[in-house]
């Protein structure tokens, strides 16, 4: 039983529709399940395995049609579990509001409010109201598709609520324990307990990742050198900045975007980005990073640092395995995602393994998405 089923034991116990679903037509073949898992109690006369719950966490303004069909291993019929999500009053037809605010654009609502010679200013919500209070709501419904989508129901949204503070406890623990980890220099225990984690998932993270094998070992070395790496251009203490080595070589292991990274940085560094080289570097490098928000903005120039420090491991990384071992690469290329940079406008981007002297370590400056790619031919 996993980390998640062993919190539903412990935080939960046991307690004494009117629209119909479009139904599919059931599949005479057999769907390979996984194990059966155990079914958890909420109250309110709900009994759902985890499995169903985590199919009630994501069914919200879907239709029968956008339901996923790799969900259906894991829950069995998906329109059997519809129709027991409104027996059980989990869900409910969505409204005519609900359903134009899901299918049409505050560009499309503007056309139909001037076709209908009716005022055009407001929210999105407001414009909705005006179309169906003055258009009516039978016209209404012919502007958008005749489909049934889906909604919870404030029961429904009470039990995923519960659901949710269980499982989120459980990847809160899994990060402590993991974290303590990293904290002791162990990074492959790191990564088993994550890989344990993942693996009591319904849906785990990356849905082609064989999580039976664990994490790979670039990534595991990725987060080591993360760890190991000084972190000098911070101008913070010693002590602070092993625990940011830690929250950074956690992420990769998690799977954490940069952005997230960067709330938990600056959290600890007090809403400021204590690293000089990147406030005073020259904003137009950077540019493509600022396109919505000001230069100014210190969770985007957080999480610029998180990136370019991140990317500066893997390049390390492949720069290693393209010049070491039995399969080693003949040339090494300096690319952008396949074009060049127009920022850093390297005029040598090929070289020779008896050039690697000269290789300029990536990324260049602040905002630089170069890496480094193999070639096989001379």
């Amino acid at each position: 039983m996993g980390l998640l089923h062993r919190l539903f034991s412990l935080l939960t116990k046991t307690s004494g529709s009117s629209a119909q679903t479009q139904k599919k037509s059931d599949s005479s073949k057999t769907v390979s399940k996984p194990p059966s898992r155990p079914t958890f109690y909420f109250g309110e006369d709900v009994a759902l395995t985890d499995a169903e719950l985590e199919v009630l966490s994501r069914i919200s303004l879907r239709t029968q049609n956008e339901i996923p069909e790799y969900w259906e291993p894991f829950v069995g019929s998906i329109a059997s579990t519809i129709n027991k999500f409104f027996d059980m009053s989990l869900i409910k037809e969505a409204t005519v509001g609900c359903k134009i605010d899901k299918y049409l654009t505050v560009k499309d609502l503007k056309t139909i409010l001037k076709n209908n010679n009716l005022k055009q200013s407001g929210r999105k919500g407001e414009l909705i109201e005006r179309i169906i209070s003055d258009i009516g709501e039978d016209k209404a419904r012919r502007l958008i598709p005749d489909d049934v989508v889906y909604i919870t129901t404030e029961k429904g949204i009470r039990t995923i609520k519960q659901y949710k503070f269980v499982k989120d406890k459980a990847y809160s623990d899994m990060k402590t324990a993991a974290a303590e980890s990293l904290r002791n220099g162990n990074v492959k225990q790191a990564g088993a307990i994550v890989t344990e984690y993942e693996r009591s998932q319904i849906f785990p993270r990356g849905l082609n990742t064989n999580w039976d094998r664990g994490i790979p070992d670039e990534t595991i070395e990725e987060a080591r050198l993360l760890l190991e790496y000084p972190y000098d251009d911070l101008d913070i203490d010693r002590t602070i900045k092993n625990e940011i080595a830690i929250i950074i070589s956690l992420s990769v292991l998690t799977g954490d975007v940069w952005d997230k990274t960067a709330d938990k940085l600056l959290d600890i560094f007090g809403g400021s980005v204590p690293c000089p080289d990147l406030i005073a570097c020259d904003k137009s490098q950077i540019r493509h990073v600022f396109l919505n928000s000001p230069e100014d903005d210190t969770h985007m120039l957080m999480s610029l640092y998180v990136k370019t420090t991140i990317l500066r491991i893997k390049n390390r990384i492949r720069l290693k395995i393209y010049t070491s071992g039995e399969n080693k690469a003949k040339k090494i290329k300096i690319t952008n995602y396949g074009k060049p940079c127009p920022i850093c406008d390297i005029k040598k981007k090929v070289y020779r393994l008896s050039e690697l002297d000269q290789l300029p370590e990536l990324p260049l400056h602040w905002g630089c998405s170069c890496e480094y790619v193999d070639v096989w031919r001379d």
